[in-house]
C-alpha cells in the first residue's frame, strides 16, 4: 500500500527532479533526492531511491552515479539535445526574419527547457544579423489554408501518358481497342 497519495508518482517526480536540478557538474545525493521528493509530498527511503534509480536506468534513462564522499550523487547525463545543438536552434530562431519577436521569445523559452538547469544561461544570448528586421507573419495556418496549399502541390500521374510516348517513339506496339 502506498505511504501517501502521491506515492505512485514517485518515479515521475524523481525523473523531473533529475531533469530540472542536475547535470554533470551538479549531482544530487540520495539525501537531496529524498528531501526534493518530500517537497512534493512524497516520502522515500534511501533504499527505495536506489531501486527507483535502477528502474529508470533499466527503462532507458542515462542516469549516472558519481561515487565520491564530498560531491557524489546522481545526475541525468543523456538529454534529448546537446548544448551545441540547442545553441544552433536558438541562433536560427533569433536570426529568422519571418518569426516575430514575441514568437521568438516563446520558442526560445521552450528550447531552454530542453537544456540542463545550468546550461540555460549559455542559451540566453543575442544574435545580430545586419539589415534584418523581424516581420509580422503568423505561423499557424487554418485548416482551409492547409488544404489549399496541399492541393497546390499535388502531382497526378497518368499511366497512359508514358505508354503513349513510348508508342509514339515506336518502342511499344499500339493497343488494339
Amino acid at each position: 500500500m502506498a505511504k501517501s497519495a502521491n506515492q505512485k508518482m514517485k518515479l515521475l517526480y524523481l525523473l523531473k527532479i533529475l531533469t530540472e536540478k542536475s547535470d554533470e557538474s551538479h549531482c544530487l545525493s540520495t539525501q537531496e533526492l529524498i528531501s526534493q521528493l518530500a517537497a512534493y509530498g512524497i516520502g522515500a527511503e534511501r533504499k527505495s531511491i536506489y531501486d527507483d534509480i535502477e528502474c529508470l536506468i533499466h527503462f532507458g534513462y542515462d542516469i549516472v552515479n558519481v561515487k565520491s564522499r564530498s560531491s557524489g550523487g546522481y545526475y541525468l547525463a543523456g538529454r534529448e539535445f546537446e548544448l551545441p545543438e540547442l545553441k544552433l536552434l536558438v541562433d536560427a530562431v533569433q536570426a529568422s526574419r519571418f518569426i516575430t519577436q514575441k514568437k521568438s521569445r516563446e520558442l526560445i523559452s521552450k528550447i531552454e527547457k530542453l537544456a540542463g538547469p545550468y546550461e540555460v544561461k549559455q542559451l540566453q544570448r543575442q544574435v545580430f544579423v545586419a539589415g534584418r528586421v523581424k516581420t509580422e507573419v503568423r505561423l499557424r495556418l487554418g485548416k482551409k489554408m492547409q488544404k489549399k496549399l496541399l492541393n497546390l502541390f499535388c502531382i497526378s500521374f497518368s499511366a497512359s501518358a508514358p505508354r503513349a510516348a513510348a508508342q509514339h517513339r515506336g518502342l511499344l506496339p499500339a493497343l488494339s481497342e
